[in-house]
């Protein structure tokens, strides 16, 4: 039987997932289909991703699906879901939107991984530079949703022209884990061997913190905050973040303490204080056309 602190993470994932099934259900039932293919999507990639490169193991969760928990496809789910329809409610530009996607879930990875580990949800193989996680699993992260959000809004103007159906995201299922796979086994091949991870890295963040910046003047800033998108990234922080204090793991990494408290408020200001000041002084905006 799993400890208590498994089971309260995977129930806290399930609540999610219903919280965003309904909200999907609620876009449509093309957006509905999206969301639970995303977790299937994530079951595969998780499955897909060890056979390939034997990087990391799973604890015994209560759900398994061969060695992967339920609750991280589950999870994968939520958090890509949660980054689109963020995105979508900003306004950004389409071809921007998966890269603000992915910087979403590094938000959220940044600090959860590195608490993961340490709560025995999942070891890596060779423990790396951020905190005992290897700096090629943000790269992963990054691959994993801006392909899956790229993909997904490709296909989804194919569909709307009256193509591919309710094929479209399984097909944006299949290119993401093909791109997914070739690019961690380049990742491997080419990056690891010369150190090159955190440039790698560091060229990712600037080209979706420019992106945002040079597109700030065509978004759109929600003026409300809608809850169920809202809560998942607030809900991962809190959980990990009060963990990382109550198992008293900050004693041991104080600067992951830092991080973690950072994430957190970064989360906060952009799901949750943003639209309330937006709508607390909507004289900031000018037109259909705001900046921030």
């Amino acid at each position: 039987m799993p400890s208590p602190t498994f089971l309260v993470f995977e129930f806290t994932v399930y609540v999610l997932a219903l919280l965003c099934l309904r909200h999907a259900l609620y876009r449509g039932r093309y957006r509905a289909l999206e969301f639970v293919v995303g977790i299937a999507y994530g079951l595969l990639l998780e499955a897909a991703t060890i056979w390939q490169l034997q990087g990391y193991h799973y604890g015994r969760f209560l759900v398994m699906f061969g060695e992967v928990p339920l609750c991280v496809g589950v999870g994968w789910g939520v958090i890509i879901y949660s980054a689109m329809e963020t995105s979508d409610r900003w306004g950004l530009a389409p071809w921007a939107r998966p890269l603000a996607d992915a910087l979403q879930a590094w938000n959220i990875d940044l600090s959860m991984d590195a608490i993961a580990i340490r709560l025995g949800f999942w070891t890596w193989a060779v423990p790396g530079e951020w905190f005992g996680v290897p700096y090629g699993n943000f790269f992963a992260w990054f691959v994993v949703t801006a392909s899956f959000s790229g993909f997904i809004r490709l296909l989804r103007g194919w569909r709307e022209r009256g193509m591919l159906g309710y094929l479209y995201p399984w097909l944006a299922t299949l290119f993401s884990l093909v791109t997914l796979l070739w690019l961690d086994q380049a990742y491997v091949d080419f990056v690891f061997p010369h150190r090159l991870q955190l440039t790698v890295l560091s060229a990712l963040l600037m080209l979706g913190v420019s992106t945002l910046w040079f597109t700030r003047r065509i978004m759109y800033p929600p003026q409300s905050v809608d809850w169920p998108v809202a809560l998942v990234p607030l809900v991962f922080h809190v959980y990990y973040t009060t963990a990382l204090f109550l198992r008293g793991y900050y004693r041991q990494a104080p600067p992951l303490a830092v991080v973690s408290i950072a994430m957190l408020l970064l989360g906060f200001a952009v799901h949750l204080l943003l639209p309330w000041l937006i709508r607390r002084y909507p004289s900031a905006t000018d037109g259909d056309y705001r900046e921030l």
